[in-house]
């Protein structure tokens, strides 16, 4: 056990400890020793030993109770119970020569519960000398004297050991509540980033492409109102898509994007919307399939829906190819088309999102393009 004074300190959000084992620990403790005192001592001094002792329990499990509760607002008022706590018992202690030691027990467990190790010593330090003193006082032998000590010493070892084995279990409690609280943060905010890759992904260039036909037909309104209309059905068209869109993202945040299927007839999914769009896609799979984690599992699904709407939509492709490969420590997906290609698709926001999911798991991401030469891209994450 550490002798500093806050090593063992509990925190102000400690969990509360005075509940009902603790409460019923301490009853029979005192019981006990109330009643071993006035067995032993027999005398008039009986009606003093129970009336302190009932002070004692009440102050020991009702009354450090209370103040736990009130800790937060009368941060003194556990001392005030525990030094009130301290002086019944030595009284207790006093009035039986020393036949009810064990009546101090619950306050030694008390001053390392909620002060500190070294309080707690320096308790049984003077409880000790206490100890001594009122069976001195009774005319006990110094033998009998010195038995009682050693008596009271193993005892309060035992109570010191104990309670600071207690104390480290809820500080590790404690630890582990704000260690939840944490990771809860973390995940609502990688909830949140998620959020909006989805938004992007599923509608970001709906709203940007309607942008887009709107603004020609506010060019073209006076000059050519045929073309304006084309643009202004046009945007109408992608904003009809837009709103598709939504609803299937509200779905997908909803229920995930699987629904009970496995991976692959997920991936498979995707490819029959492609091909119904008008592009010829293969799909194949190479290795023996496996379980996958969901995290892997859906950033390997988003790379596949990213490539293929872009296929469909951009890249005027007749011809698309989807592989999917399970090697021994990664899976790996690659997307191939025919298409127009690209110049530069280093700042696209879909492959931006997609980045950042890969970065999640630890997968790379690949794209080789030109202008005529058809797009590749290429995931590969680790399992």
């Amino acid at each position: 056990m550490s002798g500093t004074a806050d090593d063992l300190t509990p925190r102000p959000q400690a969990i509360e400890i005075m509940k009902g084992p603790a409460l019923v620990a301490v009853a029979v403790v005192v019981t006990t020793s109330a009643v071993s005192a006035l067995v032993e001592t027999a005398n008039l001094a009986s009606a003093p030993v129970l009336v302190t002792a009932a002070l004692y329990l009440a102050v020991a499990s009702v009354g450090m109770a209370w103040a736990e509760r009130e800790r937060a607002r009368r941060p003194w008022l556990l001392s005030v119970m525990l030094w009130t706590q301290l002086a019944l018992g030595l009284l207790e202690v006093w009035i039986s020569a020393s036949e009810s030691i064990l009546i101090l027990m619950p306050t030694i467990s008390a001053a390392l519960l909620f002060r500190s190790s070294r309080t707690a010593l320096l308790v049984v330090a003077f409880m000790c000398a206490m100890v001594a003193l009122s069976a001195h006082h009774g005319g006990q032998p110094a033998l009998v004297v010195a038995q009682r000590c050693v008596s009271f010493l193993a005892a309060g070892t035992f109570v010191f050991v104990f309670a600071g084995l207690v104390n480290r279990e809820r500080l590790a409690r404690l630890q582990l509540h704000d260690y939840a609280a944490r990771i809860e943060e973390l995940a609502t905010a990688n909830e949140r980033n998620r959020i909006a890759r989805e938004i992007h992904d599923s509608v970001g260039h709906c709203l940007t492409a309607t942008h887009v036909q709107i603004e020609a037909a506010r060019a073209l309104v006076i000059k050519d109102a045929a073309r304006a209309l084309e643009c202004l059905t046009q945007a109408q068209s992608l904003a009809r898509e837009g709103l598709d869109e939504v609803r299937r993202s509200v779905q997908l945040l909803r229920s995930g994007p699987f629904e009970g299927r496995p991976f692959a007839a997920a991936v498979a999914g995707l490819v029959d919307e492609c091909r119904a769009g008008g592009v010829e896609v293969v799909l194949a799979i190479d290795g023996t399939a496996r379980p996958l984690s969901p995290a892997v599992e859906f950033t390997l699904y988003r790379a596949a829906q990213e490539a293929l709407t872009n296929v469909r939509k951009h890249a005027q492709a007749a011809h698309a190819d989807v592989r999917l490969r399970y090697d021994l420590d990664a899976v790996a997906l690659d997307v191939t088309d025919d298409g127009v290609g690209a110049l530069d698709v280093g700042h696209g926001f879909g492959l931006v999102g997609l980045r950042e999911r890969l970065a999640l798991t630890g997968g790379t991401l690949e794209v080789d393009t030109a202008a005529g030469a058809g797009f590749m891209l290429r995931v590969r994450v680790p399992t």
